[in-house]
């Protein structure tokens, strides 16, 4: 029996450090999933919020005729639309599907970094990402980010394992999985742009392939370029009245964005502090992976500055192209509209840190993973979406009947009516009334 238990603890200890980042990076997806669990169903719907679970409510081909005519496109409220006919409505399901979506991008952004660089990269990318205060947001969000971000980073995954092997597989997989991007969200564009860029200035093998495959999507994304160009047509003519007014991004813009990717949409002092604390640290790592490169390209080695501009361009493509938009057309410039750029300023951060002394990178992981779970105490314990279950609540209680009841912002007739009257939250006629 003794030699059996020996035996039986000699296996078991090869297995753990056989797969031990394996079994470490099941341990940060575990993490990842409950933080963005933690907590998820305590706050009511806020406005956008609500729109996708009215239509929600509608049938598939309702969703497909519905969303572009908002800028947004098809396929995620129509998995929306077939989740909530199996698991029901309330603020825990609808935002659950995010939590999925949230955590699968922790792993594809493990890959990335294993792919690109090394597994130690991969580990602390996805570390840092399980841990983002902006990306676990978003995660308990009935919104179309986390699944823009893991359709996106699929995209980009299949695109690196394209332009190093060149098989046709991993062609048909980023083509799959770029039309799918394409079909989620107009910024969409912006990733592909990015890609292109790469593609053109660094790669430059079998163009005609790569054109082709360019031109296949560019046929299928027609109508969505088309909606798009209307859309942002629309948005620059209407009035101050019918429209949300965003200044023009500037330097402090720049400054906010990266802030926000470093420590998420924090409002209240004490986060704001420590928010201020992890985005620094970020600048830091950033400036000191970019300093070793270019000491690195000073000594004409240049065997990881592709897969560095690589990082650079997916970081700061998207965002240039939004700031473009603004001047050109209109301003809609949203951090949560690039939330895919944050990814790449992560896995620099990684990089950097995989290129310390073992203990300070020990230190200075250890320090982001304190630093963004203080963030994400804070954001927990502080109440962050509107209130209207209080306000139906209150409405309910004091209104007379020659009351009318008036909503100054347009789109909150939907989170008003889910908590108000759920029987008029269903009634087709309902975007009527603020229209």
């Amino acid at each position: 029996m003794l030699c059996i238990n020996v035996f039986l603890m000699i296996t078991i200890k090869k297995l753990i450090q056989k797969n031990k980042i394996l079994l470490f990076l099941i341990l940060i997806l575990i993490i990842s999933f409950l933080i963005r669990t933690y907590s998820l169903g305590s706050e009511n719907l806020w406005s956008d919020e609500a729109v996708t679970v009215y239509y929600a409510n509608k049938s598939v081909s309702d969703n497909i005729k519905w969303s572009p005519t908002i800028g947004y496109f098809p396929l995620y409220h129509v998995i929306m639309s077939l989740w909530v006919k199996i698991f029901r409505i309330s603020e825990f399901s609808v935002r659950f599907l995010s939590v999925i979506f949230g955590t699968l991008s922790v792993y594809l952004t493990f890959l990335i970094g294993k792919f690109m660089f090394n597994k130690k990269v991969g580990i602390y990318s996805a570390i840092i990402t399980a841990l983002s205060p902006f990306n676990v947001h978003y995660s308990q969000e009935a919104r179309l980010y986390t699944l823009f971000i893991l359709i996106a980073l699929s995209s980009i995954y299949f695109y690196l394992k394209y332009i190093e092997s060149a098989k046709n597989k991993h062609m048909v997989y980023y083509a799959i999985f770029t039309l799918l991007m394409l079909n989620l969200h107009s910024p969409s564009l912006f990733v592909l742009i990015f890609q292109n860029l790469h593609y053109f200035l660094f790669i430059r093998k079998n163009i005609k392939k790569w054109i082709f495959i360019q031109f296949f999507l560019f046929v299928l994304l027609i109508p969505l370029i088309w909606i798009t160009t209307a859309n942002i047509t629309n948005l620059s003519e209407c009035s101050t009245t019918q429209c949300l007014i965003v200044p023009k991004p500037d330097l402090v813009t720049l400054m906010r964005t990266f802030y926000i990717f470093s420590a998420g949409l924090t409002y209240e002092l004490e986060p704001i502090v420590v928010g201020s604390v992890i985005s620094a640290l970020f600048a830091l790592l950033v400036f000191f992976v970019l300093l070793l490169e270019a000491k690195n390209i000073k000594n004409r080695i240049y065997s990881k500055l592709n897969k560095i501009t690589f990082l650079l361009l997916w970081l700061g493509i998207p965002v240039l192209l939004l700031i473009l938009q603004a001047y050109i057309y209109y301003s809609i410039y949203f951090e949560r509209y690039i939330i895919v750029s944050s990814i790449a300023l992560y896995m620099l951060v990684a990089l950097s840190i995989s290129r310390l002394k073992y203990r300070f990178q020990l230190i200075t992981i250890a320090s982001i993973i304190v630093l963004s779970l203080s963030i994400l105490y804070f954001d927990f314990e502080t109440q962050n979406k509107e209130e209207w279950k209080d306000v139906a609540d209150y409405i309910k209680l004091n209104k007379h009947k020659e009351d009318a009841v008036v909503i100054h912002v347009h789109v909150a007739i939907y989170a008003f009516a889910y908590y108000y009257d759920p029987d008029c939250f269903k009634i087709s006629e309902l975007p009527r009334i603020y229209t």
